[in-house]
């Protein structure tokens, strides 16, 4: 059985081979130039015929795959995966409300932390407002820690996302 399709990739491309083919088959080799090499090689596959090995896995792949497991499934399977989907889906509900409830409590820390702050500045600026030499470096390094405060805050929060 030799026919077409067993032709070698170095003859669809114009090159000579060795393997002679049957005379009811045989036909001239044409040397192509290079440029037209993949011109030529579509040509021949195009009028090459199918084989059985290409008809029967066209065939198969038109033919619907049943998974096997499909046809064991119950109803009963089927219940049981939707109650499981439920009880997920409830779990990521419960997980999702504790951790926000975690986000409650920062803020109001942080709401603390601020009053706090602002407590303090005003009372440095009540008791030291006659001391101009005491109040200048107070205030400015305070100022300093709450502007890197919350530049850090804010590149932390930047580099966890």
């Amino acid at each position: 059985m030799n026919d077409k399709s067993t032709e070698t990739p170095v003859k669809a491309l114009g090159a000579k081979s060795e393997a002679k083919p049957a005379e009811s088959e045989a036909r001239p080799v044409e040397i192509v130039p290079p440029g037209k090499e993949v011109e030529s090689a579509l040509k021949k596959l195009a009028e090459t015929k199918p084989n059985l090995v290409t008809e029967v896995t066209a065939m198969m792949a038109s033919m619907p795959m049943v998974n096997p497991l499909a046809q064991k499934m119950t109803e009963g399977h089927i219940t049981q995966m939707l109650d499981l989907a439920a009880k997920h889906d409830e779990r990521e509900y419960d997980l999702q409300c504790k951790s926000h409830s975690g986000t409650y409590s920062i803020r109001r820390y942080a709401f603390a932390a601020f009053v706090i702050v602002i407590l303090l500045i005003g009372a440095i600026l009540v008791l030291f407002r006659d001391k101009p030499e005491i109040l200048v470096p107070v205030l400015s390094g305070i100022i300093g820690l709450v502007a890197g405060s919350i530049g850090g805050y804010g590149f932390g929060r930047r580099e966890s996302k």
